[in-house]
């Protein structure tokens, strides 16, 4: 009896150490082919292997970022192509010593629902494409103004990138007796996890007393670069700001200037 336990035993013992061997043989295929990759990848980009690449929004194989469209999923979005953008090489890359002197920004409108921000000078306002190209970056409207969006031109970077937006629907609506931290929750992907518990942010508006918003930060991911998100209600209408690459510190700086000038008429 004894002696068939023991054959047990060991018949168990070897399952556990096949399996165990299969796993690792395993976990060692999918390292040997991620790093494969990230070799082939840093190649194509002649980039060292091993050095962290900046998400590329010039790459369809990079992850890009996420946007919520008009009916509140998260779905990834595709970059404007911004036609006659330099190299991130090229001297003339990045604009004058002033650009971040928002004295002398110029300023965006939006007439359908009375926001505004300001915008570097050396900005386009239009969407860029080869046949009109834009040297450094570019505001323009979607949807009738239901999405404003400012992007910069420089390559290899995801920055600055903002997106504004409002839908006539019922994920940017505030229902009746409905607190806004709990449609939040419910509507707006990455808030009902990784949100404050309360307003934590104020946009200036035009009549003096700031409107409360809630500001949240969503980090990094193989499919998303990391991003700002802010949401306010105004008149029953939730509007979100996107702020795209924001862990990375000229972003923020860049950020942090531009919301001086983001104001509610």
């Amino acid at each position: 009896m004894w002696k068939e336990r023991i054959i047990y035993l060991f018949v168990a013992l070897l399952v556990v150490a096949i399996a165990m061997v299969s796993y690792l043989f395993f976990e060692t295929y999918l390292e040997i082919k991620r790093e494969k990759q990230t070799n082939e990848t840093s190649k194509e980009s002649n980039i060292p292997a091993g050095t962290e690449i900046p998400l590329n929004k010039e790459a369809d194989s990079n992850p890009l970022p996420i946007v919520t469209d008009p009916d509140g999923l998260q779905v990834p979005i595709e970059y404007p192509k911004v036609g006659g953008a330099p190299s991130s090489g090229d001297s003339n890359s990045q604009p004058g010593s002033d650009f971040m002197n928002i004295s002398q920004w110029k300023k965006y409108a939006n007439k359908k629902y009375d926001y505004s921000f300001s915008y570097p000078k050396e900005y386009d306002y239009s969407p860029c494409d080869d046949n009109s190209p834009c040297k450094y970056g570019q505001v323009f409207e979607k949807d009738g103004g239901d999405a404003a969006w400012l992007n910069g031109a420089t390559n290899n970077q995801g920055w600055p990138y903002i997106i504004i937006t409002h839908y006539n629907n019922e994920n940017y609506t505030l229902p009746d007796k409905v607190k806004f931290f709990d449609w939040l929750q419910q509507r707006m992907g990455w808030t009902k996890d990784k949100g404050p518990k309360d307003f934590n942010f104020e946009i200036a508006t035009s009549k003096g007393d700031p409107k409360k918003a809630m500001r949240v930060s969503v980090p990094q991911s193989p499919q998303a670069y990391a991003r700002d998100e802010i949401y306010f209600e105004d008149n029953g209408k939730i509007f979100q700001i996107q702020l795209l690459d924001s862990n990375k510190a000229p972003a923020q700086e860049f950020y942090n200037v531009w919301l001086k000038t983001f104001r509610l008429e």
